[in-house]
């Protein structure tokens, strides 16, 4: 009789063996929700640095062209030669000045 009490198990043993699986059960669940949080946010974090990438990409091309249209008009334009003067406030700072003013009347 007591052998055939070890072998059957209590209603008691029973329902605290189904409360333990619900409970591995529902932390199993949680740790899935919190798994897949973090794939969600590493996979947006992911897109927002995409985004920023494509981006910066497309200003520094919008900078390469608009450095290569400058760079091209330059290449263009005529070279004056700076013209001698007795004052040294005029002369190759002042052409150059001249040549910056009318390089920015281009753009």
């Amino acid at each position: 009789k007591k052998r055939l009490a070890h072998q059957t198990k209590r209603q008691v043993d029973l329902n605290f063996e189904a409360l333990i699986t619900k409970f591995q059960l529902k932390q199993k669940e949680r740790e899935e929700l919190a798994v897949r949080a973090r794939v969600e946010q590493e996979e947006m974090l992911k897109k927002q640095r995409d985004e920023a990438r494509l981006v910066s990409i497309g200003k520094s091309r919008q900078v390469r062209e608009n450095n290569n249209a400058m760079y091209q008009s330059i290449k263009l334009s005529p070279i004056k030669d700076p013209k001698k003067s007795s004052d040294p406030k005029i002369g190759v700072d002042s052409e150059r000045r001249k040549r910056e003013k009318q390089h920015k009347e281009v753009e």
